[in-house]
């Protein structure tokens, strides 16, 4: 954890950093620049890691935090918070700007969902569906979530089959318990004559379920008919569904009726195809045609695997593959007039732009 807080350190400071600028015929500068989000409150299960993870990416984005561990591990969280008390005051910065609800109640949760009288500016839910689906419910103030990961692979066309068959391969089957897990899998119609059949083959010599269409069903007996609630269902498990599309425009259709916005991914060696699905949000003349660039923490890859998404304050753990710091997948995010301007050193100034 202490390597960890050490890589956060090291990156470079977010806040204030032009995203984008553009120039009005007036002559009218504007930019989109990125600001603090002000008080975070961050409600989290079990791993007292979180402690320090969420206390550290939000005290370097600017923000202020309020944590509220699991109660079974309220002793390691305390400890935690103790360290990050000490590095603040030792930094000159204000002790309060990493602060820990100090008990079990879980009545401290619903004070925290309605906002505290305005103290907290958005809330962060970190855990299970049942804990995020409370969140998601009750909340009075911004909610950044996400309750499922109904996730995608689409392999076009112009797809190379090795580098298809391992891509799906490792999204579905490397983890089948975690939110970015491949759900589904997308075949082009057009390319199905040379990469169906091999990329069922691999999945079900891999112990996974293959449920399909009528077209996927013909490759091979033991894909099983996948119903209409199949496109929708998280599995986490070894389990997949599997469909013919028409092209990028009918993967893209399909994902936008059926998918959780999480993570969906394009393998194919043809850039014009892979442009049509959204990267960070830049959309182009096909804007329509793509997917709601509010939803633009996918990362559309040609190369490697759909597990590597952009995530707010990317950083290699300590000991990982690359794996990112994150507090959670945001599929929304606040309208101008819900941010925070914040100063820096760590005093905040809540309260809507003007």
């Amino acid at each position: 954890m202490a390597a960890g807080v050490e890589v956060v350190r090291d990156l470079k400071d977010p806040v204030g950093a032009v995203m984008e600028g553009w120039t009005r015929p007036n002559r009218m500068t504007i930019e989109r620049v990125r600001v603090p989000l002000g008080v975070v409150g961050i409600i989290y299960e079990s791993r007292p890691n979180v402690t320090a993870d969420a206390g550290v990416l939000c005290l370097k984005a600017g923000n202020a935090a309020i944590l509220r561990g699991g109660s079974e591990s309220q002793r390691s969280n305390r400890a935690i918070h103790a360290a990050l008390v000490q590095g603040l005051r030792q930094a000159g910065l204000p002790e309060a700007a990493i602060g820990l609800v100090p008990t079990r109640d879980r009545a401290a949760v619903g004070l925290m969902l309605g906002g505290l009288e305005g103290a907290i500016d958005v809330i962060v839910p970190r855990g299970g569906k049942n804990l995020v689906a409370r969140v998601q419910a009750e909340a009075r103030v911004p909610v950044f979530a996400h309750l499922e990961g109904v996730c995608h692979v689409y392999v076009d066309k112009a797809a190379s089959l090795d580098m298809a068959k391992s891509i799906v391969l490792n999204a579905k089957m490397r983890r089948t318990g975690v939110c970015g897990a491949a759900e589904t899998l997308l075949v082009d119609r057009a390319g199905a004559a040379t990469h169906l059949k091999p990329l069922i083959d691999v999945l079900l010599e891999a112990g996974c379920e293959v449920r399909g269409d009528q077209a996927v069903q013909a490759v091979d007996r033991r894909v099983k008919p996948a119903s209409e609630a199949d496109w929708s269902t998280e599995y986490l498990d070894a389990i997949i569904a599997a469909k013919l599309v028409d092209g990028v425009d009918g993967a893209i259709a399909h994902v936008e009726r059926y998918g959780s916005h999480h993570t969906d991914a394009i393998v194919t060696a043809d850039q014009a195809a892979a442009e049509k699905f959204p990267e960070r949000g830049r959309f182009g003349d096909r804007a329509p045609q793509c997917l709601d660039p509010v939803r633009r923490w996918r990362r559309v890859r040609l190369r490697g695997g759909d597990r590597d998404r952009h995530r707010p304050l990317p950083c290699a753990r300590p000991g990982g593959r690359g794996a990112a710091h994150h507090l959670q997948i945001p599929r929304a995010r606040l309208r101008a007039d819900q941010t925070v301007t914040g100063a820096r050193g760590g005093s905040l100034i809540t309260g809507p732009r003007r």
